[in-house]
């Protein structure tokens, strides 16, 4: 059910919040299992809120250290956070981790390339700024600090039913206390 609240996020009404509720459904009826956190973090990527994402991913790679799709994910989750160092050691995991697999070793390579370069013109503009910001210390900072991926406007058309769910406290392997929704029933439409 995620997987298809998930394709409705930005289509359908309340798509997201159903996509996240039914996501924590299957992580709680298969909690030791990393691709279920994989594809939480990967709902959180979707939305834009790379700390979760971050988060969820992490738990991924504590319950399988080897899991190369974890810290690819983990690494993206980082570059779009804007924390490039991190983002560099988790594509620099999964290169160690895929040596065998010439395609994905390629791919991961090309990557870290790229980021490279990126992390070199971010200190190359850090330290022109420096010396400018030195020369003029009236010149207040730019607020350059938007999302570069936006979701299409939550503007729906159509009503999609969601689940209904009953809510019990009970503790999370990623959160400590979270509610643990049961039984999950489809809404019936009008």
């Amino acid at each position: 059910m995620s997987t298809i609240y998930r394709a409705l996020i930005g289509f359908g009404q309340n798509a997201d919040q159903f996509t996240l509720l039914t996501q924590q459904q299957a992580i709680n009826l298969d909690p030791n299992n990393p691709q279920q956190y994989i594809n939480y973090g990967g709902i959180y990527y979707q939305l834009g809120q790379y700390d979760n994402a971050i988060r969820e991913f992490q738990i991924a790679i504590n319950l399988k250290p080897d899991y190369a799709n974890a810290y690819y994910n983990l690494g993206h989750a980082y570059e779009q956070k804007g924390d490039l160092q991190n983002a560099l050691q988790a594509y620099q995991t999964v290169q160690q981790l895929v040596k065998d697999n010439q395609p994905d070793e390629k791919k991961i390579t090309s990557e870290i390339t790229a980021l490279q370069a990126k992390i070199g013109k971010e200190a190359t503009a850090s330290a022109s700024a420096s010396a400018q910001s030195a020369n003029n210390q009236t010149q207040q900072p730019l607020d350059v600090n938007k999302p570069q991926t936006q979701l299409p406007e939550h503007n729906p058309k159509v009503k999609i039913p969601g689940p209904t769910v009953t809510v019990t406290p009970e503790p999370s392997p990623s959160t400590g206390l979270s509610p643990k929704p049961s039984a999950l029933t489809p809404e019936p439409t009008k």
